[in-house]
């Protein structure tokens, strides 16, 4: 599996291979390892920001562990919804 994050909808984040494990079980075969995904001191470790850039525009469809502000230092014609905060959002959000 290569992906944004690793969990079933409507599942946590895992932090983890053993997390992924409990969620995937044997779906996947082989889980590798590198230690417990790194979070913050205010709380367990944000998905991945996924950002469209197919598009003229890069838009933001989810926003994580980099926020929208700082997308903007990059990228600052960036795209995302009002709704979207412009700090961090929580796991699974």
């Amino acid at each position: 599996m290569a992906v944004s994050s690793a969990n079933k909808t409507g599942r946590p984040p895992a932090a983890t291979a053993a997390e992924a494990r409990e969620q995937f079980e044997y779906s996947v075969r082989v889980y590798l390892e590198a230690g417990p995904a790194a979070g913050d001191s205010s709380g367990p470790a944000l998905p991945s920001t996924i950002v469209n850039c197919t598009t003229p525009e890069p838009t933001v469809l989810r926003a994580g562990a980099l926020s929208v502000e700082v997308l903007r230092t990059v990228v600052p014609g960036i795209v995302a919804p009002e709704t979207m905060s412009e700090t961090r959002s929580s796991p699974g959000g």
